[in-house]
């Protein structure tokens, strides 16, 4: 297969690594996936692996230095045995997230026709994951929201998390999502509490709630990069991420530079959801760019994050197993 002669993308280098078993997924990953902001080490359209199969790339990328992780539309499964052995030993230093196809039993017919692909109960297909170590995407919007997440150069290493937001309701909407996926939104202490307060005293409206989540109501954009990154530092110590959604332009080189410092000198993600969508689709993709996972909704955000923690809780097992 080759990809459609209208997909043209600056060649810019990146960490994500994209196999499909279709042409569109394929097409569509290089040339939205990088209006979203993700930066490829190598995209593959497979199709029906009469030579190559999926866990060859797997293997080569699982090698390649400049991967961080990897992506994949998979239709059909072939020597599911060399499969997971080589998922799992690739898994174990590298993310990989799959969104399978024919799931369905009218999905599995026209895979069938498609690629070639045998039919394979999802139930199986899915416990090779959960023994593989492999992250299940439900689509080709999840992929992209993966690869963004992945690509950040730090992750969770717990599942404690800081909210620091100028949306109450988006607040709510994480700690229920989170709640469902096993996380935690601790107090933070009286003292960095006091020292939020302190700081914000007059630069944003009041607010009942400065301790987890931080709720800066309504903040000045003009300001927006020091009062961010302050309730960031406060929190961040006692917390393994944060969420952040703003209001802000993360177009703003000064925001991003700001937030990803205080990403790398705690060694901590920060994630960021967008306080109004439709008018910050660009700077979200920069934001992704720069390593930092960043959504227009919460919820994509918090499906991300749950993945990362969850990949972070098999890797330890893993690691406690091999002892």
């Amino acid at each position: 297969n080759t990809i459609v002669p209208h997909v043209r993308v600056p060649n810019v280098p990146g960490g994500v690594a994209m196999v499909g078993q279709s042409g569109w997924t394929a097409e569509v990953m290089v040339e939205f996936g990088f209006e979203r902001g993700l930066r490829f080490s190598g995209v593959v359209s497979i199709g029906n692996q009469c030579d190559l199969k999926v866990q060859d790339l797997f293997e080569y990328w699982g090698n390649d230095p400049d991967t961080k992780v990897i992506l994949a539309y998979v239709e059909g499964i072939k020597d599911a045995k060399n499969f997971m052995e080589i998922a799992k030993k690739v898994s174990l230093r590298k993310p990989i997230c799959i969104w399978k196809g024919g799931s369905s039993e009218r999905g599995a017919k026209s895979s069938a026709s498609h690629t070639g692909s045998l039919a394979m109960s999802h139930s199986i297909y899915q416990a090779m994951c959960r023994e593989t170590g492999i992250i299940e995407a439900t689509g080709l919007e999840d992929l992209m929201d993966l690869g963004a997440a992945f690509s950040c150069p730090v992750v969770p290493t717990g599942n404690k998390m800081g909210l620091v937001v100028d949306a109450g309701g988006g607040a709510i909407a994480c700690i229920d999502i989170g709640s469902r996926l096993g996380l935690e939104v601790p107090r933070i202490s009286a003292e960095a509490e006091k020292r939020i307060v302190t700081y914000l005293e007059g630069r944003v409206p009041p607010s009942a709630n400065r301790n987890n989540p931080v709720d800066l109501v309504w903040i000045s954009l003009a300001e927006a990069a020091n009062i961010y990154t302050t309730a960031l530092e406060n929190v961040m110590p006692e917390v393994d991420f944060c969420m952040l959604i703003g209001y802000a332009q993360l177009k703003d080189d000064n925001l991003r530079k700001a937030l990803s410092a205080v990403r790398d000198r705690f060694r901590k993600p920060i994630f960021w959801a967008a306080g109004n969508p439709s008018t910050q689709v660009a700077g979200t993709a920069m934001n992704i760019a720069d390593g930092n996972p960043s959504y227009l909704f919460p919820d994509n955000a918090m499906r991300c994050i749950g993945a990362m923690v969850h990949r972070e809780q098999f890797l330890k097992k893993v690691r406690a197993e091999d002892k």
